[in-house]
């Protein structure tokens, strides 16, 4: 007998993996399922509902990736252009090589740095050793983002342009972000208020949570040695991801209906956007550099059937993860829709088993196709 969507959802909070999430699942845009399980305040006994704001983490990737793509389809800017015709700070980009003894060598880069490379995971910004000695992941307080921007354009590449592929967690899509201020000529939060949010519905979604959004926020739990412990004092109420600035990485706050309404949009429901051609040029998976998990598409990853995790997923379908637990894909065989909210520390992000799980589940009780 399969294991429902409910169920399973419930056992992972029984068993302590979660200390609370919720789920929702469309099929051809109408609501098959949508479950809420265990707290968003273990303390506090305070359910996890509709109303529960999450930490979204890199679930903001897809977002600034459509306000790029919105520029696009706007003509204002392409792809394909160089990062230097919006940023020219990063004119003196290097690509650095860590050496046996500790060092680092520079060597000049084989061709300069486009929008694409960024969007593709391809660019060698914030993706391995060199570039984190370089403090690429840390932040000082009260840092702009114009600021972070020119902190990024003084670290060395771990990588040639297009060469590699891999993972910028905190890099490349704060760099983007600011890509969209110098174009539109608009703070980056405002702009995706301005043009996702508002038209949206999206009224709880924020990179700084307002007080009726931090009543609501989920608390942020670390399974230490088999058992959920909050990660913060009481009284504190933050996330590892509260930046200074608007951090198109992974700096969004959210909640489930608030990103479902942004899903339907990239499936090409609701509120229309982004055109069907710029949906479809989202999706398109970068042809130079696949991976046995399949490759990315434009701030999403198009996922291969059968992946390293031996998921049921039907070709073509895309989404991504936060590093918490949050979770989504579109699946345009099937044509189903997936949103989980989770938030705990230490589960994984794309990798997380609570995920991979609840697809299983969604797969097996829907009887969904891989094909």
């Amino acid at each position: 007998m399969s294991v429902t969507i409910r169920d399973r959802l419930n056992s992972y909070v029984q068993n302590g993996d979660i200390a609370g999430g919720s789920i929702l699942v469309r099929k051809n845009g109408e609501i098959v399922s949508k479950e809420f399980a265990g707290f968003a305040d273990i303390e506090k006994q305070i359910p996890v509902s509709e109303n529960t704001v999450f930490r979204l983490a890199s679930m903001s990737k897809p977002v600034a990736a459509a306000g790029i793509l919105l520029l696009k389809q706007e003509n204002r800017l392409s792809v394909s252009d160089l990062l230097t015709d919006y940023l020219p700070e990063f004119s003196d980009l290097s690509v650095g090589v860590l050496k046996e003894d500790g060092s680092v060598s520079l060597s000049p880069l084989a061709r300069p740095l486009t929008l694409e490379d960024l969007l593709r995971h391809r660019s060698g910004m914030g993706h391995g050793g060199v570039s984190v000695s370089y403090g690429v992941n840390t932040v000082a307080p009260g840092t702009t983002l114009k600021e972070r921007a020119y902190q990024l354009s003084r670290a060395p590449l771990d990588f040639q342009p297009g060469a590699e592929t891999g993972y910028s967690a905190r890099c490349a899509f704060d760099v983007l972000g600011r890509v969209i201020e110098v174009v539109s000529g608009m703070e980056l939060s405002a702009f995706l208020k301005e043009k996702f949010f508002d038209p949206l519905c999206m009224p709880d979604t924020a990179f700084v949570p307002n007080e009726d959004m931090k009543k609501r926020l989920v608390r942020l739990y670390d399974r230490s040695k088999g058992t959920l412990k909050d990660f913060y004092a009481p009284d504190v109420i933050d996330s590892p991801f509260l930046f200074s600035y608007p951090s198109g990485s992974a700096g969004l706050f959210g909640t489930l209906s608030d990103y479902d309404n942004f899903v339907q949009m990239l499936a090409g429901r609701g509120k229309r956007i982004l055109s069907d051609e710029t949906l479809a040029q989202m999706t398109v998976p970068d042809p130079t550099l696949m991976t046995p998990k399949g490759a990315w598409g434009l701030g999403i990853q198009v996922f291969n059937k059968k992946s390293v995790s031996s998921r049921s997923l039907a070709q073509g379908t895309f989404g991504w993860s936060g590093a918490f637990g949050t979770h989504f894909y579109i699946d345009p065989v099937n044509d189903v829709t997936v949103i989980i909210m989770v938030n705990r520390l230490d589960i994984g992000g794309s990798g997380s088993y609570v995920s991979f799980g609840l697809e299983e589940a969604v797969f097996e009780e829907m009887h969904l196709i891989e094909e």
